[in-house]
């Protein structure tokens, strides 16, 4: 047998799920100091990463930017794109959260 992985894995599982550019973009975007022109998504990383959340580096969605979510609750929250905040312990568990905590974190940032 000259193959490199056994027949029964899917060659899509066994690639990178994110790559370290990604990751650096992310933290980038989430370090960004300017107010001006930034999009309803970095405001939420920023307001969350202020209150003390962390974004996971190794997340295993590229869907979403992953952030480590309050010390008592279990699960992460989950920042889409176009700005979409929601919690869970995973993206398929995960539910949207309330449009007044949502602005409120938007107003924090």
């Amino acid at each position: 047998m000259s193959d490199k992985h056994p027949s029964s894995v899917s060659p899509y599982l066994l690639r990178p799920l994110r790559s370290l550019d990604e990751v650096q973009r992310d933290l980038e975007k989430a370090n960004a100091v300017t107010t001006q022109a930034r999009t309803i998504h970095d405001r939420l990383v920023a307001a969350l990463t202020a209150r003390g959340e962390r974004i996971v580096e190794d997340a295993r969605t590229t869907k979403y930017t992953m952030v480590t979510r309050e010390a008592g609750k279990a699960g992460f929250c989950y920042i889409g794109n176009a700005g979409a905040l929601r919690a869970g312990r995973t993206v398929a568990e995960s539910r949207p959260v309330a449009a007044a905590l949502r602005a409120r974190f938007l107003g924090e940032a």
